[in-house]
């Protein structure tokens, strides 16, 4: 349980970042070159693939913790 409030933290800024990232670049997609789209998109599905086994793992112990209840 001490673990969680720290790991939904992370999540949650990672999460922001991505977002004010996205936010920042959509209005300049227009003026982007395809490989830089491609490499933009690539460290968005690796941002997203460290996020969801720490997601998943949250929803594991909740799950857990209610049955111990």
């Amino acid at each position: 349980m001490n673990k969680t409030p720290s790991t939904t933290k992370i999540i949650l800024g990672v999460s922001g970042l991505i977002i004010v990232i996205m936010s920042g670049n959509l209005s300049k997609f227009r003026y982007f070159n395809n490989i830089e789209i491609y490499i933009y998109v690539f460290f968005l599905i690796v941002g997203i693939l460290l996020v969801l086994p720490l997601v998943v793992n949250l929803f594991k112990s909740k799950s857990n913790n209610k049955n111990k209840l």
